[in-house]
């Protein structure tokens, strides 16, 4: 059903391929970069709002990486909503203090506030 809904996104039939994304995660909820491809797919789109839900039941996932809470961040960044990019950059950081992009990016987000 993923594979489906990637080469659906291929022939840029974004609903058909969302749609098709979304069933996959909830057969696999546990393969969170399933998860992203429908973020990606989403906000191509833009539907914002459904970005978000997904994106506020991703960072409720205890199981995250910190490469994957450095990935939330970016997405919430892209949704102007800075408080929680801060808050999953940090989470990135406590889970791996000594990767330099999680640092970077929460960096970033701070200087692009002011």
């Amino acid at each position: 059903m993923f594979f489906n809904g990637k080469v659906l996104a291929q022939q840029k039939q974004f609903s058909a391929a969302i749609e098709c994304l979304v069933n996959a995660c909830e057969l696999a909820p546990h393969i969170h970069q399933w998860q992203f491809s429908v973020l990606n797919l989403l906000l191509m789109t833009s539907q914002k709002n459904r970005a978000l839900t997904v994106l506020d039941t991703l960072s409720g996932n205890s199981n995250l990486s910190a490469k994957e809470c450095n990935q939330l961040g970016l997405f919430y960044s892209q949704l102007n909503k800075p408080e929680l990019a801060v808050a999953q950059y940090k989470r990135a950081i406590q889970l791996d203090p000594s990767n330099n992009e999680h640092h970077y990016s929460l960096g970033d987000r701070f200087t692009s506030l002011w």
